[in-house]
């Protein structure tokens, strides 16, 4: 802790920061948001909305069609969404990175791509959508 500190009594501020930090902030910064900004608030709602909803319709139907109809158990599905969770985490660094360097649009419109790419992969000559990826899957696991 006092090595941090004395790290930190030398460093200098950014000027940047030093000039925001002149400006006094907004009292309620919801308001001025919701009254400044309201187009990228809506649309930030709703790209983290739409990826989280998917990520749980995703999550919630693998369960019951991986146990249900494909005939894993619980555990083996439990342990793959620990294990993808694991993956997510790893990737969110490196996406981060990446939104920095190309920008977040290209980023975000990249993955929705790869996502539709996959679902479409996955659900290509066969009766039911993910049975193609439960087979791939199966395969490759063994």
């Amino acid at each position: 802790m006092i090595f941090g500190l004395v790290i930190r009594r030398r460093l200098t501020e950014r000027p940047l920061f030093e000039e925001a930090a002149r400006h006094r902030p907004a009292r309620v910064p919801l308001l001025e948001v919701l009254r400044d900004h309201p187009l990228a608030l809506l649309r930030s709602v709703c790209v983290t909305g739409a990826s989280t909803a998917m990520g749980y319709i995703i999550l919630t139907y693998i369960l019951s069609y991986g146990t249900g109809e494909v005939g894993y158990s619980r555990n083996e599905l439990l342990f793959v969404v620990i294990l993808t969770s694991v993956v997510q985490l790893g990737a969110i660094y490196g996406l981060s990175g990446l939104a920095d360097r190309f920008g977040r649009r290209e980023v975000i419109a990249a993955g929705a791509l790869a996502q539709a790419v996959a679902a479409r992969c996955c659900s290509s000559s066969c009766s039911t959508p993910v049975s193609s990826c439960w087979r791939w899957w199966r395969a490759w696991s063994r």
